[in-house]
């Protein structure tokens, strides 16, 4: 009421505010709808396309050809025609005709002419076999009725605001907490024999309810000094001006509350207290009146300022077509899906069905005429199916549907397969989608596929590629690994390392390649390797023409013998026995001692197996200025020593330390050892490596074990050097040393 004749334009109309409520029955007409692209004609035969809003966007004329001998449980005749009641059934029998089909039944003797809709949207068919199926969203508002609903099925939350009127409320059935706080009223009370008027000085009776039930006016007695500010006389009487305010003083001091009469009045005028509870609202007052205080309808539009009102302050369907210009509701102002039946203007054509319909359209995609035609020709096939009953209960004539497209070699093929072995139904999903086949590529996606379905049966053999795999901050290089659980990465290493396995499930790791024996080969024969030595093995040597290094020769000479290697199969071993003499050698012991020299950086390695006893014995391996067969060792302090060597010891004669491997330094002067913390076992093989290449430091490692300690021997002290790997029995018994193999590297 508020807001003018034509009013509002469209620019006031917020983008899809105007919805199927807003607008008038039969207000859309063809002016007021979008065109198609339908060309307005009549057509026959008619193949149509048909949007979400129930308007054309394609037609064109067709023709029919073919034959049917029989549809559903009709076998002669027409069919499912007007006039006849041949037919009252469709049936899906499958692949094999037997006791089972899905069958699309008209059942009941129809009374009027009905017409049943399928609508137009995706959805699932609803029969009186469902069970909890129809939801809020399918039932029509205010379709159902009391026979619908259930004894006590009611609650507080079903019934509106203002729903229970007086003819539902039982007589007496409203008790003091049936009704709110502060809801009687005067209205609401009954009259009592009270007259309606002012006492003064009253005397009055009061009932039980706090009601008056008589009342009487009274005189007074008394003295009043002062009345406000009138200090004598009348004061607040009609004809005596005597008196302009009332004060309340409160505590007595500078501070008081005063109402006050101001102003001349000009005419009789009653300022009334309201029969409520309050606080007076005076001018000074800011933002103290809400709506509740305003009186409905009161607020004209000249106290509303220019665009005050926004879409919040216009109340649900406040806006009535009065209050609309003309054009003013565009498409934009046209909520999605509002224009319904009831708001399209109705046309000439009859609602009714047509069958074999000819139709006439207009350009905004609408039928303006229809009627009713006749069928001619014939239809010769469906599918695959070229006579015969087809898709009908009790025969299997006729197994897929086809799509020609353009009329080539190629189709598109809806086939049924298998033979059922009970009724099925197959529901299309209320999805937007395409249909997935076992012959296509690619189609099912990450978001089709439920996570952690896919098992490892279901992935091809080779299909999981490099690329596929991921590891945790893996770089280039890296390996992976299986660690009893599952693949981890294993970091490249630096150069110079290989791959080495110490046992069998085990993780490998990367080893130094030099203390892995796998530098300049030593005479000592490896049937792997297919060496054939010397019969006389003690007399040969070996040179190296590059640098003039020799080799030694070996003390002795043993048999060969295969043990077990410290990784994989059998090793082979020449086993080097001491006679029973103690202080007796077997090994490389004697020199010639020339191989290398300090400043070479030379780095040492052998491989040895210990024999089956290890007691009373004393081993040495490295590089030695002469032979220290009889050195023993002391772990506790600093030795005496007339040779320079480095090299790894086991002495169960030594001081402080009889178990272990040592690691050991001699500088012609003095020597020490320090533990490796590696402890000797009898028949067993160990890799044994001395790496030098670092002045001032020494590298002992045994198999994976490394330990450094500093050594006084400078590496550019000019002593020659040669390599050691011997065994000295400390006892009247024999002991053995084999050796696999010696190697010697240097820079």
């Amino acid at each position: 009421g508020n807001i003018a004749a034509d009013g509002v334009a469209a620019s006031e109309i917020a983008a899809d505010a105007v919805g199927s409520s807003e607008v008038a029955v039969d207000a859309i007409g063809a002016s007021e709808l979008a065109a198609t692209t339908v060309a307005a004609a009549s057509y026959t035969f008619a193949s149509i396309t048909v949007d979400a809003d129930g308007r054309l966007t394609a037609a064109s004329s067709g023709t029919e050809t073919g034959d049917i001998s029989a549809v559903g449980n009709a076998t002669a005749g027409e069919a499912f025609v007007d006039g006849t009641n041949n037919g009252t059934e469709l049936v899906y029998e499958g692949s094999t005709v037997d006791a089972f089909e899905n069958r699309l039944a008209f059942a009941v003797d129809p009374i009027a002419d009905t017409t049943v809709t399928i609508p137009n949207r995706t959805g699932t068919l609803i029969t009186s076999g469902d069970t909890g199926t129809v939801t809020s969203t399918l039932i029509f508002d205010g379709t159902v009725s009391g026979t619908d609903i259930g004894t006590d099925t009611i609650t507080a939350g079903n019934i509106a605001a203002d729903g229970v009127a007086a003819s539902e409320i039982a007589a007496d059935a409203v008790g003091s907490s049936e009704v709110a706080v502060d809801a009687i009223g005067a209205s609401e009370l009954a009259a009592t024999t009270v007259a309606a008027a002012s006492y003064t000085f009253a005397s009055i009776t009061v009932d039980a309810d706090g009601r008056l039930t008589a009342a009487s006016g009274g005189t007074e007695v008394g003295d009043i000094s002062s009345v406000g500010n009138a200090t004598a006389g009348d004061a607040f009487v009609d004809d005596t001006n005597n008196g302009t305010e009332l004060v309340y003083e409160g505590t007595v001091n500078a501070f008081e509350n005063r109402l006050a009469f101001a102003g001349e009045p000009v005419a009789d005028t009653t300022v009334t207290i309201p029969n409520r509870t309050g606080t007076l609202i005076t001018t000074g007052d800011t933002g103290t009146v809400t709506s509740t205080i305003i009186f409905d309808g009161t607020v004209s539009g000249t106290d509303i300022g220019t665009d005050t009102i926004t879409t919040g302050n216009i109340a649900a369907d406040g806006v009535a077509a009065s209050e609309i210009a003309a054009d003013a509701v565009g498409s934009s102002e046209v909520a999605a899906d509002a224009v319904g039946a009831s708001e399209l203007a109705s046309t000439t054509v009859s609602a009714a069905s047509y069958t074999f319909s000819s139709i006439t359209v207009d350009a905004d995609g609408r039928l303006t005429a229809a009627s009713n035609g006749t069928e001619v020709g014939d239809i010769s096939a469906i599918g695959n199916a070229t006579a015969g009953d087809v898709f009908v209960d009790d025969t299997n004539n006729g197994t897929e549907l086809v799509y020609e497209g353009t009329v080539n070699t190629f189709e598109n093929r809806l086939a049924f397969a298998g033979d059922p072995v009970a009724d099925t139904t197959v529901t299309i999903p209320n999805i937007t989608g395409t249909v997935v086949t076992t012959g296509d590529t690619n189609s099912v996606n990450s978001t089709m596929i439920t996570d952690a379905t896919i098992a490892a049966a279901d992935i091809a053999t080779d299909a999981v590629t490099g690329a596929k795999i991921s590891l945790t901050s893996e770089a280039t290089g890296d390996l992976a690994v299986y660690n009893g659980t599952d693949w981890v990465r294993l970091a490249s290493a630096a150069a110079g390392l290989v791959l080495t396995a110490t046992n069998a499930g085990v993780i490998p790791t990367w080893q130094d390649v030099n203390a892995l024996g796998l530098l300049l080969p030593h005479p000592i024969r490896s049937r792997r390797l297919g060496v054939v030595l010397p019969a006389d093995i003690a007399s040969a040597t070996f040179a190296f023409a590059a640098d003039g290094m020799t080799l030694p020769t070996f003390a002795a000479s043993g048999a060969e013998v295969g043990a077990p290697a410290l990784t994989g199969a059998s090793r082979f071993f020449v086993a080097f026995p001491t006679n029973t003499t103690s202080g007796t050698t077997g090994g490389n012991a004697t020199g010639p001692f020339t191989a290398t020299r300090p400043h070479y950086r030379p780095e040492f390695s052998t491989v040895i197996r210990t024999g089956t006893l290890i007691t009373t014995t004393r081993i040495w391996a490295g590089l030695v200025e002469s032979t220290v067969a009889a050195l023993s060792t002391n772990t506790n302090a600093t030795f005496a020593t007339a040779i320079d060597f480095v090299g790894i010891a086991y002495d169960t004669a030594g001081t402080g330390n009889a178990t272990d491997w040592l690691c050991c330094s001699g500088d012609g002067t003095n020597a020490s050892c320090t533990t490796t913390g590696v402890a000797v076992v009898a028949d067993t093989e160990y890799l044994l490596s001395v790496d030098w290449s670092t002045a001032g430091t020494l590298v002992c490692k045994v198999n994976t074990t490394s330990v450094t300690k500093s050594t006084n021997l400078s590496v550019n002290t000019a002593v020659l050097l040669g390599t050691n790997a011997a065994l000295t029995t400390l006892s009247a018994a024999a002991r053995t040393l084999n050796i696999a193999k010696m190697a010697l590297a240097q820079n």
